[in-house]
């Protein structure tokens, strides 16, 4: 694991601290949960980019920070394997048409499904 330092973030003021690398993916994800409208939901996205402890996505449903939801990433092998990740939201960056999503993962270890 490879730490890097903190960052400031622009305009903010807030610090990030980053405690692993940080990977680049176009992997298909699910996610399950409770959007702000405490209506449950299932989507599909795209892995914008995977850590160890944490992965970046889009969704189109708006969830809000603290929220807990049940990540599904599809590893890309010969056979379909998904890792499942229960995870909370910790930072939600709003775009169009679907919002930015970091999630870090409540456990490091997951299950394959």
């Amino acid at each position: 694991m490879t730490q890097e330092p903190s960052t400031k973030d622009q305009g903010t003021g807030s610090s990030e601290r980053r405690t692993a690398r940080r990977f680049p993916l176009g992997w298909q994800a699910k996610i399950k949960g409770l959007d702000a409208a405490g209506s449950s939901f299932e989507e599909f996205s795209t892995v914008t980019n995977l850590s160890s402890t944490a992965v970046f996505l889009h969704v189109s449903r708006q969830v809000r920070v603290g929220t807990e939801l049940d990540i599904l990433i599809r590893v890309p092998f010969q056979q379909e394997h998904w890792m499942r990740y229960p995870g909370r939201v910790i930072r939600v960056e709003p775009t169009e048409p679907q919002a930015g999503v970091a999630i870090r993962f409540t456990t490091l270890k997951p299950k394959f499904v």
